[in-house]
């Protein structure tokens, strides 16, 4: 069976549990959330789980979590350049 793949709604369902309870972000029970991420097609494992909670936290430290799932930055426009004005 594949790996999960990790996208808004599989972030959605994380926050969800983890929310549920006022002590479950220090209590989390990383075999049950794995179990409730996991689908027929796909399955979630513990270890899996930690790396991309740690990924989220990394992305979300520096700013790069755009809010729609995704973890890359927006792309900024490059200003534009100045012409350099000549002598005379």
């Amino acid at each position: 069976m594949p790996g999960i793949t990790w996208d808004a709604e599989a972030d959605r369902k994380i926050l969800l549990y983890v929310i549920k309870d006022s002590n479950a972000a220090a209590n989390i029970n990383w075999d049950s959330l794995a179990a409730d991420l996991s689908t027929e097609t796909a399955t979630c494992t513990v270890a899996a789980l930690k790396k991309h909670l740690s990924r989220l936290r990394v992305s979300v430290k520096n700013g790069q979590d755009n809010g729609d799932g995704s973890e890359s930055p927006v792309p900024k426009t490059p200003a534009p350049k100045s012409k350099a004005k000549g002598k005379g």
